[in-house]
């Protein structure tokens, strides 16, 4: 399963040009600056700040506004590439953006001619990219577990779940780069399967492992605001726990152990890092609570869900190199043919037992409460991106693949998942070679 992930996502990692994602000059230089420190250099574009399209702003610390833990954990690694046995450079590389960018193609002028041709001074920011690639790995390995704890008896549910994850072209090119999609992706994976975990009905769930998922949710939100859709979906299992145990006491200890954590991070950043984290915290409020009249139209609300929907695709580049739309119309057909999956199994007069109820229903939470933030937040930032799902990946990876599975027999379950995931990997490499590669190398 490993290997369907492995695959692709270096393919993307070495192939696509430096810089040549969303925001991965800036969440570069703000890994540079906490690992070099006082060294630190920036480069020093010209021009002015008067666009996002601008060098100026591009080559600068925005994402400075973002949550920490995914630069302070790639701090290290850029450390490590630094240490002088490793003739990589002290240089920032940075390219100038094209002129005549319209939204479409590179952002940049390359002096990169083709894929094999990585410049020396870009060398450490390809081998940082592995860091993101390893964190992939992982959420796909979490997913695995998690579609295992759902249905225990179907590891055919496990690897179509995963393996779906691993060839998704979208997920691939993000934890091919630069940038806190790939942790988030990592903790929000590994945070559903200790919610699933909790949520069986044959764990009577142990108090201090609530305390361990508040602690799990303080670090989810330490890396990224999107995944604060785990707050609501703890407090779903909170309850599903208080009422097995058939005691609202039980419920409310349970409810102080989990959210007692991520208080506690509230308030120390507030007395340690006032500023900051008030204006990081009055920016979530405005994401959650505010609108903006232009984005309250039909026009933008129809544009938003087709940027977002295609984008979990495949969307690549600064969301400027789309896939064909006979991709898209086959992508839409596999997901059709997981609801009729679906509607098969609601059909079926034996009813699913109520633990395999349970954990779906929580899948499809976790999901709800994501997509409900994703769009929400559009409403006062146009940001109409498919990998700000991704934190919720697995819940969309497992329910996708069960509807899937539905369709055929039982005894067809092998043939049905090979089936996915050939077509996921052809979809994949044509996504690849015939869009993305053309549209790098013009």
């Amino acid at each position: 399963m490993l290997a369907l992930y492995l695959f692709p996502t270096l393919l993307y990692s070495l192939s696509v040009p430096l810089w040549e994602a969303p925001d991965e000059p800036s969440h570069y230089l703000y890994i540079r600056r906490i690992s070099d420190g006082k060294g630190f250099r920036p480069p020093r574009p010209t021009g002015k700040m008067d666009s996002v399209w601008s060098e100026r702003y591009i080559y600068s610390l925005y994402q400075r506004s973002q949550p920490p833990l995914y630069y302070i954990t790639a701090a290290p690694v850029m450390k490590i590439l630094a240490a002088r046995f490793l003739p990589l450079g002290d240089q920032i590389a940075y390219a100038r953006v094209r002129p005549d960018f319209s939204g479409r193609g590179n952002l940049f002028i390359h002096a990169r001619k083709n894929l094999w041709s990585i410049r020396s001074d870009e060398l450490r920011g390809h081998l940082l990219r592995l860091f993101s690639v390893l964190l992939g790995a992982i959420t796909v390995c979490f997913i695995f577990q998690t579609a295992l704890l759902v249905v225990p008896r179907s590891p055919q549910l496990a690897l179509a779940g995963a393996g779906f994850a691993a060839t998704l072209p979208q997920f691939n090119f993000v934890t091919g780069v630069i940038g806190n999609d790939s942790l988030a992706a990592l903790m929000g994976a590994a945070t559903l399967f200790f919610l699933v975990r909790l949520a069986r009905k044959d764990r009577p769930g142990q108090r201090g492992e609530f305390f361990g998922l508040g602690i799990l949710i303080s670090l989810a939100l330490l890396t990224k605001f999107n995944l604060l859709f785990l707050l609501p979906v703890s407090l779903v299992v909170v309850i599903l726990k208080a009422r097995d145990a058939g005691s609202g006491k039980t419920g409310l200890t349970l409810c102080f152990l989990t959210f007692l954590p991520p208080l506690l991070l509230a308030v120390a950043g507030i007395l340690f890092l006032g500023p900051e984290t008030l204006l990081k915290m009055k920016i979530l409020f405005h994401r959650l609570f505010s609108t903006r009249a232009e984005l309250l139209t039909t026009t933008h609300l129809r544009i938003m869900l087709l940027y977002i929907y295609r984008s979990f695709w495949a969307v690549f580049g600064w969301m400027s190199i789309p896939a064909g739309r006979w991709l898209y119309l086959i992508w839409t057909a596999l997901v059709g043919a997981g609801l009729g999956g679906w509607l098969k199994f609601a059909l079926r007069r034996r009813r699913p037992e109520p633990a395999a109820r349970r954990l779906f229903g929580l899948l499809g939470l976790s999901f709800f409460f994501l997509l409900l933030g994703v769009l929400k937040n559009n409403l006062f930032v146009p940001q109409s991106q498919g990998r700000f799902l991704f934190p919720a990946l697995g819940s969309i990876s497992i329910l996708l693949a069960f509807g899937f599975l539905n369709l055929f027999p039982e005894k067809q379950g092998e043939k049905a998942v090979l089936l996915l995931l050939a077509v996921m990997v052809i979809l994949n490499l044509v996504a690849f070679l015939a869009y993305l590669l053309p549209a790098s190398y013009p």
